[in-house]
């Protein structure tokens, strides 16, 4: 997938595969466009032995960058704006027919699409399949520090090392809030005495130190709690695509229960086949330590 920008002046510019990962998932940003829309296109291209052969698909898109130039929360509420209108549309029918989904629909793709000209897409043309000696546009430059390559012996040796971590919390989450802090104690005196771990031991205390806040905060009724929904669609019989995350912050645990029961009826009108409803309550710390990206 190549991407290229195209700002109000000058030359587009190409956007690496790896800016734009970062774009998507909230892990890097483009500043100089902080506040603004940018029309984007992407090609999709067919390769062999590397080397693009033919465009399979094009997109043109309008980015809308947020005040630290980031586009991660536009982008899941555009992909929530055309799923609301895909879905209004297929509900329709009956005698009376209503205007509305065509027009919603109409006014998702006027703030997310844009139609390039011939001219715009020679540009891209020229750039991915350029002659020898030709000039190239520019990269785009992101904020996020390149990833050092990962050597195979790097991959085997994080493999190996982590392949047990998720006993860690497996372990942590069936503890009650005073084996939590008694736990967090005995891993910090054990950074004092197995120097060649301590850092393993530390990162457990601290581990151990959050659950028991979370554990703490769920006990409470007052406090901020959020009511969070998902909306999953099905890929296939063992795996499942996020396409909305909608959250509401609330004022104690009565009224976060309260706002999840008026988001399920709201979005019930999403359930199919192929995509299910998922609604939960969470504190505000679960809330910052969950990765929305």
């Amino acid at each position: 997938m190549r991407h290229y920008i195209f700002p109000d002046e000058g030359d587009p510019l190409r956007l690496s595969e790896r800016l734009v990962e970062g774009l998507i998932r909230g892990t890097d940003a483009l500043p100089c466009y902080a506040g603004t829309s940018q029309r984007v296109l992407g090609f999709l291209l067919e390769s062999e032995d590397g080397k693009p052969q033919y465009v399979r698909h094009s997109e043109a898109s309008i980015w809308h960058f947020d005040e630290d130039g980031k586009i991660d929360e536009s982008l899941r509420a555009s992909a929530f704006e055309f799923l609301n209108s895909s879905f209004a549309e297929k509900a329709g029918g009956g005698k009376v027919v209503s205007l509305q989904p065509k027009l919603d629909r109409k006014m998702a793709d006027f703030r997310h699409r844009w139609e390039p000209s011939a001219q715009d897409i020679q540009l891209v043309v020229d750039d991915i399949w350029a002659k020898k000696g030709a000039k190239r546009l520019k990269d785009a430059k992101g904020i996020a520090s390149r990833r050092p390559p990962l050597t195979y012996e790097a991959k085997e040796a994080i493999r190996e090392i982590s392949k047990d971590f998720w006993r860690v919390p497996m372990h942590l989450s069936r503890l009650t809030e005073p084996a939590l802090k008694s736990l967090a104690f005995e891993a910090r005196q054990r950074v004092k005495e197995d120097r060649e771990v301590a850092p393993l031991f530390k990162a457990v205390a601290e581990m151990a130190d959050v659950r028991a806040e979370v554990v703490r905060r769920r006990r409470m009724k007052g406090g901020i709690w959020f009511a969070v929904l998902e909306l999953h669609r099905r890929i296939d019989e063992n795996s499942h695509d996020i396409e909305h995350v909608r959250h509401e912050e609330c004022k104690g645990r009565v009224a976060a229960e309260v706002a999840a029961r008026r988001m399920l009826v709201e979005h019930a009108k999403h359930f199919s086949l192929d995509v299910s409803v998922e609604l939960r309550i969470v504190t505000d710390l679960e809330w910052q330590l969950e990765d929305r990206t």
